[in-house]
């Protein structure tokens, strides 16, 4: 598969994830369902490593100078679970036009972190982008 079927294979689990979400998680706490579904990843991780050894299929290893931004990822993305659950958690029924808008933003803020970390300024279409994608994602997602 290209990049562009994974991407779209993403978003298309992430859809079904949000849909199980917003279906079955709101009385949950944000914590427990991670301390349920960690392993869950974990286990899938090392089937995946044994299916690609047992196979020969090649594995790309990360060198060491790399370990701590995986770990500072984990330690985001922990972070970032937390809040997306407390969201669906905390905002009931209603709550799904704007988490929905809010989180499909993504790529608008992937763009300012990014900016800012290389210290540039956003030309007419990154602005006007900017502006545009929520209330694009907005409308799309109103029930």
């Amino acid at each position: 598969m290209n990049f562009s079927q994974h991407a779209i294979l993403a978003m298309l689990l992430f859809s079904i994830a949000n849909v199980i979400l917003d279906r079955n998680f709101k009385d949950v706490s944000p914590v427990l369902t991670m301390v349920i579904y960690t392993p869950t990843i974990f286990a899938l991780a090392v089937a995946t490593i044994s299916y690609s050894q047992k196979n020969a299929i090649a594995m790309i290893r990360p060198s060491l100078n790399i370990v701590p931004f995986i770990i500072l990822f984990g330690v985001v993305s922990f972070f970032a679970d937390f809040n997306y659950f407390s969201a669906y958690n905390k905002g009931g029924k209603e709550a799904i036009t704007p988490i929905v808008t809010i989180v499909a933003t993504m790529p608008v803020f992937v763009m300012i972190i990014e900016m800012l970390l290389d210290r540039k300024i956003p030309n007419l279409y990154q602005f006007l982008g900017c502006i545009l994608a929520p209330l694009a994602v907005y409308l799309a997602v109103r029930r």
